[in-house]
């Protein structure tokens, strides 16, 4: 039995559902040491109504700017491994929000993450919502954000 993680929207009931193996491999750069630096990248798969399932990600490149308490992704490696991703999937993969580290137990969002997130929604031109996940070193954080509005959204599990 595989196991999904997914996050609920309690207000509008909207859920995200997370691969087993995107979990995994965005755990495996939890900042365990304390010389460990944030990490972070792309989130990308399949929109189903008003749900998302996350299928995909990148991982940290060589050119992102990676301190322990901060991270930067640097834009072009990113997106061209988003655009062979959706090209390898005939046009289904889709952006659908971003993933990284921060160097605590249970990972809250800083006011610079709030503020990006925030932004980046509102830049949306078609106005759907993008899902932030933060790794920390003994759980997540999940996030949907739509129009500049932030939504906590609460854990679940479940088999497929």
């Amino acid at each position: 039995m595989r196991f999904v993680t997914g996050w609920l929207e309690p207000k509008s009931g909207r859920l995200i559902a997370i691969d087993q193996d995107v979990i995994e491999q965005a755990a495996g750069y939890c900042q365990k040491s304390l010389s460990a630096t944030e990490a972070g990248g792309l989130l990308m798969g399949l929109r189903r109504g008003q749900n998302i399932e996350i299928k995909w990600l990148t991982i940290p490149r060589e050119t992102d700017k990676r301190q322990r308490l901060g991270f930067v992704r640097e834009i072009i490696g990113h997106a061209a491994a988003a655009v062979a991703k959706w090209r390898e999937t005939g046009s289904l993969a889709d952006y659908v929000g971003e993933w990284h580290t921060h160097p605590e137990e249970h990972p809250t969002p800083s006011g610079i993450d709030l503020s990006e997130w925030s932004r980046q929604s509102m830049e949306r031109t078609d106005g759907r919502p993008l899902f932030f996940l933060i790794v920390g070193t003994a759980g997540f954080y999940g996030a949907l954000c739509q129009g500049g509005v932030v939504f906590p959204m609460t854990p679940i599990e479940f088999a497929t």
